[in-house]
C-alpha cells in the first residue's frame, strides 16, 4: 500500500469515526469517478469503509451484498484484519436486519478467528477483540442478559486499558454506562457516561458524543432533573444536525417533543418549544421517505394534541395512537409510546366514565403491550407489562391472579440482572399483601369500579412510565429474620431454628402456627412444581415458601422481602451444595432417620452465616 493509500484510509477511518458517512460515500464516488488505479488491499480497505457508512446509514440491503463481496475477494488477499472488520461489520448488517442466530454464528466466527490467530497478543488484534466483547454484549443485552452484557462490556474496557486505546476505552465506558442505566443505578451510570465523553471527544467522534450527550439527557430526565436534562438533549441534537444523520435528529427531536412537553406543564406555559421541535420532525419526515421516521412524527404531533385541553384534540391524538398501533411499526420504542398514550388516554375517560367497557379496552391495550415486549424481547417492557397486568387483575378483584404477575415480573428482573426494577417490584408485591384485608372488603362488598381503580393507583403507574422517571436504585430494605424451617412433603418438619424472640408480642411457636394452615395448603397444591415461591403476610410477619422438591424451605420475618428472598435462595443453594446435608435429607425421605447432631451444627452455621 503507498503513502497516498494509507493518508487516504487515515482521512476516510477519520471521518468514520466523526460520523461523516455521507461526506465518506462522496470521496469514495470521487475515487471511481477518477479512475484512480487502487492496489488490492487498498480497494477492500475502501469497501470496508464503505460498508459501514451504508450500515450507519441505514442501507442496510446495499451495505449487505457488499460486505459479502469483502469477504469473497479477501479469500485471495487473506488479509487477517479486513476479515475480521467484514466479520464485525456483517454481524451489525445481520443484527440490524433482524437476523439474530446469523448474527451470532458471524460474531464467533470473528471471536474464534482472533483468539486462533498466532497475532492474537498484537494491538490491532486487541482492538478487533474489544469490538467482538462489546457487540457479544449488545447480543447479551438483546436476549435481556444484562449481567454477561456487563461482563463483556467489563473485558472490552480492561483490554482497551491495557493497549491504551482511547476509542476501545470510551466505547466500552459507554456501554457499561448504559447497563447501569438500564438496571437502575442512575448515578453510576451518569458517572460512567460522563467518563466516557472526553476520549469521544479527544477522537472528534461526533456520533458517539451525541448519542452518549442524548443519553446523559435521558438520565437527568429519569431522574427529574427537567433542565438539565433539556440542557444535554439539546446539545446532542446540536451535534446531529452537523452531521446531517436524519436518523438519530428524528429520535431526539421526538425526546425533545415529549421533554418540553412535560416542562410546559409543570411550569403551566404555552408548547412553543414542542411545536417548533415538531415542524423540525415533520420537514425530516416528508424529506427522509422513511417510515420509522414519519411514526416518530406521528407519535410527536399526537403527544400535543393529547396535552391539550381541548377534548377534540385528545379525540384526534388517540386516532392518531390507534393508526400507529394498528399499522406494522418497525421501531418498539414507538409501539411502546403510541400504546401507553392510548391506555393513558383511555384510563382517563374511564375515571370519568366509570364504563366498565373502556377497562376491557384498557386491558387490551396491556395484553398488546406485553406481547411486544415478549417478541422483542425487552425484559423491562415484560417486566412492567406484567405489573399492570397485575393492577388490572386487582381491578378485577383476582388477587391470586395479581400476585402471580407480580412473582412472574420478579422472577424476569432477578434472572435478567435487573435490579433497581425488582426491588420495586418486590415492594409491590409486600404492599399487596399487607392490603389483602382491604381487598377481600372489596371482594365482599363488590366495591364501585371507581374506588378499585383508585386504591390500585393503575393511573400513576402509566404517568410514570409516560414520563419516563425512573427512582434511583432502592436500597435494599433489611429483613429482621425470626425462623427458618425445612418440611418434607407429608409436612414433617426437618430442621428448624428460631432466630429471635418478639417478647412484646408472641413467641416464634406462636407465629409458625399462625402460618400453619397456609404452609399445608401450599405443600399440598404446590409439590409437583420445584421451584414454586409464595410470600404470605401473618400481622407484622411475612413468611416465604420455596420448594426444591421433596422439600419446602420456609423463612419468617419482618420487614421487606427482597433481602428475605435473597437470603433464602443462597441458604438453599448451600443446603444443596453440601452434600453430606442434602444427602441426611434424602436419608429422612428414605427411613425416617433425622440427620445426626454434626449436620443440624452445620445446618445452624450456615443460617447464622446467611440470615444474621
Amino acid at each position: 500500500m503507498t503513502n497516498s493509500e494509507e493518508e487516504d484510509l487515515i482521512q476516510l477511518n477519520l471521518l468514520s469515526i466523526q460520523g461523516k458517512y455521507s461526506k465518506i460515500l462522496s470521496l469514495l464516488e470521487n475515487y471511481d469517478e477518477n479512475g484512480r488505479t487502487l492496489s488490492p488491499q487498498h480497494h477492500l480497505s475502501c469497501m470496508l469503509i464503505k460498508c459501514k457508512a451504508l450500515l450507519c446509514l441505514f442501507k442496510l440491503e446495499e451495505a449487505s451484498e457488499l460486505i459479502d463481496l469483502v469477504i469473497k475477494e479477501n479469500k485471495k488477499l487473506k488479509e487477517d484484519l479486513i476479515y475480521i472488520d467484514a466479520l464485525i461489520i456483517k454481524a451489525e448488517i445481520l443484527g440490524q436486519l433482524g437476523k439474530i442466530d446469523n448474527c451470532k454464528k458471524t460474531v464467533d466466527q470473528a471471536f474464534n478467528f482472533v483468539l486462533s490467530s498466532p497475532l492474537k497478543e498484537t494491538s490491532a488484534f486487541m482492538q478487533k477483540l474489544v469490538l467482538i466483547y462489546n457487540y457479544n454484549g449488545a447480543l447479551n443485552w438483546l436476549e435481556g442478559e444484562l449481567n454477561k452484557a456487563l461482563e463483556n462490556y467489563q473485558k472490552g474496557f480492561e483490554l482497551g486499558t491495557k493497549i491504551q486505546d482511547k476509542y476501545s476505552i470510551a466505547i466500552s465506558l459507554s456501554n457499561i454506562g448504559a447497563i447501569y442505566w438500564r438496571i437502575g443505578n442512575l448515578t453510576q451510570a451518569l458517572r460512567i457516561h460522563e467518563d466516557s465523553l472526553p476520549y469521544f471527544k479527544d477522537l472528534s467522534a461526533e456520533i458517539e458524543i451525541a448519542v452518549v450527550l442524548g443519553n446523559i439527557g435521558e438520565i437527568y430526565r429519569q431522574k427529574g432533573v427537567l433542565q438539565k436534562a433539556l440542557e444535554y438533549h439539546h446539545q446532542s441534537l446540536t451535534n446531529l444536525k452537523q452531521l446531517g444523520n436524519v436518523w438519530f435528529i428524528s429520535r431526539e427531536l421526538l425526546y425533545l417533543v415529549s421533554l418540553t412537553l412535560d416542562i410546559a406543564v409543570i411550569e403551566k406555559t404555552p408548547f412553543e418549544k414542542a411545536n417548533e421541535y415538531l415542524i423540525e420532525l415533520e420537514k425530516i419526515s416528508n424529506d427522509a421517505d422513511n417510515k420509522v421516521i414519519n411514526q416518530r412524527y406521528l407519535v410527536a404531533k399526537a403527544l400535543i394534541l393529547k396535552t391539550s385541553s381541548r377534548t377534540r384534540d385528545k379525540g384526534r391524538a388517540e386516532i392518531i395512537f390507534q393508526e400507529i398501533v394498528n399499522d406494522e411499526t418497525l421501531d418498539y420504542e414507538v409501539s411502546f409510546e403510541a400504546l401507553l398514550n392510548l391506555c393513558d388516554l383511555h384510563l382517563m375517560e374511564l375515571h370519568a366514565s366509570n364504563n366498565p367497557e373502556i377497562l376491557l379496552e384498557v386491558q387490551s391495550l396491556v395484553n398488546r403491550l406485553f406481547e411486544i415486549a415478549k417478541k422483542q424481547p425487552s425484559y423491562t417492557l415484560l417486566s412492567n407489562a406484567y405489573l399492570l397486568k397485575s393492577k388490572l387483575a386487582l381491578i378485577q378483584l383476582d388477587t391470586k391472579k395479581a400476585k402471580n404477575f407480580l412473582d412472574q415480573a420478579q422472577q424476569i428482573c432477578e434472572k435478567k440482572g435487573l435490579k433497581g426494577l425488582a426491588i420495586s417490584i418486590s415492594n409491590e408485591y409486600d404492599v399487596l399483601l399487607s392490603q389483602l384485608t382491604k381487598w377481600e372488603e372489596f371482594i365482599d362488598r363488590n366495591a364501585p369500579l371507581a374506588e378499585r381503580l383508585e386504591f390500585t393507583e393503575f393511573k400513576t403507574i402509566v404517568d410514570q412510565m409516560l414520563k419516563k422517571k425512573m427512582k434511583e436504585l432502592p436500597k435494599e430494605s433489611k429483613d429482621d429474620p425470626v425462623s427458618i424451617l425445612i418440611l418434607e412433603d407429608r409436612g414433617t418438619t426437618i430442621f428448624s431454628k428460631h432466630f429471635s424472640l418478639d417478647s412484646d408480642t408472641m413467641a416464634d411457636d406462636q407465629i409458625i402456627g399462625g402460618f400453619l394452615t397456609a404452609i399445608n395448603s401450599f405443600m399440598q397444591s404446590t409439590f409437583s412444581s420445584t421451584g414454586y415461591l409464595e410470600r404470605i403476610k401473618h400481622k407484622d410477619y411475612t413468611l416465604i415458601l420455596k420448594t426444591k422438591a421433596p422439600f419446602t424451605f420456609c423463612y419468617v420475618f419482618k420487614g421487606q422481602s427482597y433481602s428475605a428472598m435473597k437470603k433464602l435462595n443462597r441458604f438453599i443453594t448451600q443446603v444443596k451444595e453440601s452434600d453430606s446435608i442434602w444427602a441426611s435429607f434424602l436419608r429422612y425421605v428414605r427411613s425416617t432417620i433425622l440427620p445426626s447432631e454434626p449436620e443440624k451444627r452445620a445446618l445452624d452455621t450456615i443460617a447464622e452465616m446467611i440470615f444474621l
